[in-house]
């Protein structure tokens, strides 16, 4: 499915554009989905609260791999090949 729209600027004015990747299986999902982020400050809201998830993923798998003295950046193997 592709949702498009025309966006004309008048010279001089600006705009700011916001682009959402998402997916569903639901066209009325969809819709929804590219309304609720369709203002600015609502997508770059959603956009901090996904970076803080993901940063706190990240953390906890860095102190989980330390507990069993892996380092960042170390290289592991399971198995020969």
């Amino acid at each position: 499915m592709c949702i498009r729209d025309r966006l004309e600027i008048p010279p001089g004015d600006s705009a700011e554009v916001v682009f959402t990747l998402g997916a569903t299986t639901d066209e009325a999902e969809a819709l929804a989905l590219a309304d609720k982020y369709r203002e600015p400050a609502a997508a770059r809201r959603e956009l901090s609260r996904v970076k803080t998830f993901w940063g706190e993923m990240t953390d906890r798998l860095a102190v989980e791999l330390s507990l069993i003295h892996i380092s960042h950046g170390s290289r592991i193997s399971f198995g020969e090949r």
